[in-house]
């Protein structure tokens, strides 16, 4: 029973996450930035650049932002749609 509430926590977690992230990018975008740098998302979210690519790693696997790497990251039209419904 233990395992089935750490691995809710766990999914509650990431989904927060997520959300944060779609969050920045979202400012972002609203303030005429359409490719966001790694580093305008760690500074913003206060975490290292590692940390930030590897979760924009997984957000772009589930088709949520387009992630280029050393040029930045941008919101799909359904990252953008999930955005702006947090």
């Amino acid at each position: 029973m233990a395992d089935d509430v750490s691995g809710k926590v766990k999914e509650v977690k990431l989904s927060e996450n997520v959300e944060e992230y779609l969050e920045q990018l979202l400012v972002f975008e609203e303030n005429g930035d359409t490719l966001v740098r790694i580093s305008q998302v760690s500074e913003g979210l206060g975490i290292s650049p590692p940390s930030a690519v590897q979760m924009l790693k997984k957000l772009e696997a589930r088709g949520l932002v387009n992630y280029r790497r050393r040029e930045g990251v941008q919101l799909t039209e359904e990252g953008r749609r999930v955005a702006t419904q947090i």
